[in-house]
């Protein structure tokens, strides 16, 4: 038998405050989306290359459509 006793005052886990690794993206609000695999590698490289791009630039061009 485990000499290891869990102590329900000790808090473990959860999250920190700055704690992970940090984001690469200028603009950092991230999101999740789906999109079939054979597409998702080249629209990473332009989400990229659209982020070191002046931001307004990008909204502007967008709204032009």
């Amino acid at each position: 038998m485990s000499s290891f006793k869990k102590n329900p005052n000790k808090k473990r886990g959860g999250t920190r405050e700055n704690a992970g690794r940090k984001s690469i993206w200028i603009n950092q609000d991230t999101c999740t989306i789906r999109v079939p695999k054979i597409f998702a590698a080249r629209l990473h490289e332009i989400a990229q290359k659209w982020d070191k791009e002046e931001f307004n630039d990008f909204v502007s061009k967008s709204n032009s459509d």
